[in-house]
């Protein structure tokens, strides 16, 4: 969290689509639910806690070799991807920017899959336990600036009492020169970013600048999974500090031994994106 914790913040808004998805957020939509807009997935057969003290963290389990596959449904709004990034300049951060990207350039339903697994451990001094993943399969392109992507558990207050699970990147920075010469990157600039995806303890929420996440509490009629105690967390997106107008959100649910089973994002009360754990 210590990267993340900046003084001085540069908001870029790419393309406008940052813009152009809060403008989406104050305008009318009609309310849309998973069961109205997704077909009902198949029943699950999954592990559950035997015990309602269960640790919160058997619901990100983080072992090695251990694979997910998601079928990843988008709607006629464009999803977006957000990320609270730092440029790297010689030994010292150089500026950070919230970078703000639709992830898909069409319009209309359209369907996609994503398979990664957990490759190994990865050694970090400021985490508890850090591991890398691998991206098997990604035609949404939901990693497509990503050279490096780590999954790491960190204690968020001095007492331990609040713990989560952070994911950092790291982006190609070839990449962003070719696609945003704007930024007048080097090509010796290293660019990564870190946010908090699970988190328990301590009150079950880390407010970040504009991104915040909340543990909502454990959910058991979530369709597909009716009558299995899932971890529901919510993340929202404001436009800016004031927290006044919401980019986006996202629901997400994680069930015991198994960990992200379904998410959801909307924007500006319409889904834009589904992904629906297959295997």
């Amino acid at each position: 969290m210590k990267t993340i914790r900046g003084i001085f913040c540069v908001f870029i808004l790419i393309g406008g689509l940052l813009s152009q998805a809060c403008g989406e957020a104050q305008s009318p939509a009609p309310t849309s639910t998973i069961k109205s807009q997704q077909s009902t997935p198949q029943p699950q057969k999954l592990q559950t806690a035997t015990s309602s003290t269960a640790d919160q963290r058997d619901y990100f389990p983080i072992d090695i070799g251990r694979e997910w596959t998601y079928d990843i449904k988008t709607w006629k709004v464009k999803p977006i991807i957000f990320d609270n990034v730092t440029i790297l300049r010689g030994s010292s951060s150089y500026r950070k920017f919230f970078y703000a990207g639709s992830i898909n350039p069409h319009a209309g339903v359209e369907n996609y899959r994503l398979k990664m697994k957990i490759k190994g451990p990865f050694q970090e001094e400021q985490r508890l336990m850090s591991v890398e993943l691998e991206v098997l399969e990604d035609s949404l392109g939901l990693f497509r600036y990503f050279t490096q992507v780590f999954w790491g558990l960190e204690n968020f207050s001095l007492s331990g009492s609040q713990t989560g699970m952070l994911q950092a990147v790291r982006y190609s920075t070839d990449k962003f020169m070719a696609d945003y010469p704007d930024l007048q990157l080097r090509s010796t600039d290293r660019i990564n970013s870190e946010k908090v995806i699970f988190v328990w303890g301590g009150g079950g929420m880390i407010r970040e600048d504009r991104d915040s996440i909340f543990f909502v509490g454990i959910d058991n009629n979530v369709p597909g999974y009716q009558g299995v105690p899932l971890s529901h967390f919510i993340r929202k997106v404001y436009s800016d500090k004031s927290a006044k107008v919401m980019v986006f959100s996202e629901d997400s649910w994680y069930a015991f031994k198994k960990g992200l089973v379904l998410l959801e994002q909307r924007i500006g009360g319409e889904i834009s994106m589904v992904w629906q754990l297959s295997k």
